[in-house]
């Protein structure tokens, strides 16, 4: 505290203070002995009504009812944050003590009710649960305490990710709010599980979770039905295809194959997807989906004609990307999207472009050819990307994990035929080759 702060106090003012050892003494003081309820801040002379309550908050940065002290230190909040839940919970207290009293009072009044009936004692007793059970815990304030450990606690979660090499995408996983969930319900105390835990009981616990959701899934799946999904990744080394289950209840895994050395022709996807219709039970499944590949379309009519109540379903999102491919190619939008592309190229390719696009895209030139600049050039692209627009919402829509999309995805494409004639103006000739090709993939 400066000396301009402290001489604004004279030795007459600081007798000015109740007789009291409250902690809000040492930092405000009455310098009106006429009202007692002004006071002014010791650490940035600040006057203020309301009482020496309002210095507290002033001190502590509590917002709400008084501005915050500029010159009050990480102590000096703590403490009179302190001292404010303090009060709160003693008012609390009392309060709490004080209905204690009173439904004592009560309730030997009416031990000499004779006419009481059960339903009487019922009411009662939830009358009674929730007026003492209202406040149990103390005021969770948005205070320097809460926001120090609530950093504290991330900087620990972050460490252990960091030195574990765990992908930080972890913490968007269900599986770790719930734990964090669970770990603040339980409290202070809590012991992690040791390795041996980790590696046995609580495994084997793991594992007979999973089973029992396995069969409360079958028994959706013999009410309702489900469906089979086929998916096929690859990376350097192999090519893997994959069968999963889906029901209302969920997806599961079914098996898995390497298929790096067989030929993926329709007969072998149809006898791999044949024996998993037979271990599933012909009788629960509905359809089959894969992608719009033309070995999966072979497969898709040897199904047929061996089980034709199942149905072959293409994937909803490979179907939208294929009419996106297919109308990238035609004449009037590819010449845009192969102009697009030698852009792309020149400025990725040169480090000084590349460069110059990031700190100065609005302020200067970045290409070399004559369409980089031409307006018309760039008045094509607009009208590419009007066009392709809608189709790509509903890409996001069916590919996304938010919320099913099957009983919006018909009406969304024909919303997205409407889009393109706008951004075509209505005229027939442009945008009829578009419906063309919508309309042939989702036969």
């Amino acid at each position: 505290m400066d000396s301009s702060s402290t001489s604004n106090f004279s030795p007459g003012a600081s007798l000015l203070k109740r007789n009291s050892n409250d902690v809000r003494w040492e930092y405000g003081i009455l310098y009106d002995s006429k009202n007692p309820d002004r006071v002014k801040c010791k650490l940035c002379g600040k006057e203020m009504g309301g009482g020496v309550y309002k210095i507290k908050e002033h001190i502590a940065h509590r917002k709400g009812n008084v501005s915050s002290c500029p010159r009050s230190t990480k102590e000096d909040q703590f403490k009179c944050m302190k001292a404010i839940l303090e009060a709160k919970n003693k008012k609390r207290k009392m309060k709490r003590e004080a209905d204690m009293f009173s439904l004592e009072v009560y309730e030997q009044n009416r031990e000499d009710d004779s006419d009481e009936d059960p339903m009487d004692k019922f009411v009662m007793a939830v009358t009674t649960e929730d007026s003492l059970g209202g406040e149990t815990g103390q005021e969770n304030t948005n205070d320097v305490v809460s926001e120090e450990r609530m950093s504290s606690v991330h900087q620990s979660c972050g460490r252990w990710i960091y030195q574990s090499g765990i992908p930080f995408n972890v913490i968007e996983s269900d599986s770790f709010r719930s734990f964090c969930e669970a770990l603040g319900r339980f409290g202070p105390g809590w012991v992690p599980p040791n390795q041996c835990e980790l590696r046995e009981t609580l495994l084997e616990e793991e594992e007979e979770i999973i089973k029992e959701k396995l069969k409360s899934l079958e028994v959706e799946q013999e009410q309702n039905g489900c469906s089979i999904l086929i998916d096929v990744w690859s990376d350097t080394k192999k090519n893997i295809m994959n069968l999963c289950v889906n029901s209302r209840g969920g997806t599961c895994f079914v098996s898995s194959k390497e298929v790096s050395k067989e030929p993926q022709t329709g007969k072998f996807i149809f006898e791999y997807v044949d024996k998993c219709i037979e271990d599933v039970g012909a009788e629960k499944v509905v359809q089959v989906i894969t992608d719009s590949a033309e070995n999966n379309l072979a497969a898709a009519k040897m199904l047929k004609e061996k089980r034709p109540g199942i149905f072959w379903s293409s994937c909803a999102a490979d179907t939208v990307k294929l009419m996106l491919e297919d109308i990238v190619k035609l004449p009037k939008i590819s010449k845009y999207i192969e102009k697009a592309k030698a852009v792309t190229m020149f400025i990725y390719g040169h480090e000084k472009t590349l460069a110059m696009m990031r700190c100065h895209t609005k302020e200067r030139d970045i290409g070399r050819s004559a369409y980089y600049t031409c307006p018309a050039f760039w008045d094509g692209v607009k009208r590419v990307v009007k066009v392709l627009e809608p189709l790509v919402k509903v890409l996001r829509m069916v590919d996304g994990e938010k919320k099913p999309s099957m009983g919006f995805i018909y009406g969304e494409l024909v919303e997205a035929k409407r889009s393109i004639k706008a951004a075509t103006k209505n005229l027939e000739r442009y945008y009829q080759p578009i419906l063309d090709i919508i309309d042939e993939k989702i036969k």
